[in-house]
C-alpha cells in the first residue's frame, strides 16, 4: 500500500488513522468488509469475494444443510 514502517507504527499505536481510500484498499487486499475491519461483523470475507467454486461449494453445503434440517422437524 505505500505505507512507511513510521506510518504503520503510528497507526498501530493509535497516533495517526488511516482515510477512507486507504481502509477501502486495505479491505481489498485482504479480501474482506469494512464491517470486518472495524469488528462490527464476525464474518471476514464478503462474499463477491469469493471465487466461484468456493461460492458454488457454499450454496451446496447450505442447500444440504437445509434439506437435512427440513427433513428431521
Amino acid at each position: 500500500m505505500g505505507v512507511t514502517r513510521t506510518a504503520y507504527n503510528n497507526y498501530e499505536q493509535g497516533k495517526r488513522q488511516l482515510d477512507y481510500n486507504s481502509l477501502i484498499q486495505l479491505a481489498e487486499y485482504y479480501k474482506v468488509s469494512l464491517d470486518y475491519l472495524f469488528q462490527r461483523t464476525d464474518v471476514p470475507f464478503l462474499y463477491e469475494a469469493m471465487e466461484e467454486d468456493e461460492r458454488e461449494f457454499m450454496l451446496q453445503s447450505l442447500n444440504l444443510y437445509r434439506d437435512i434440517k427440513y427433513k428431521f422437524k
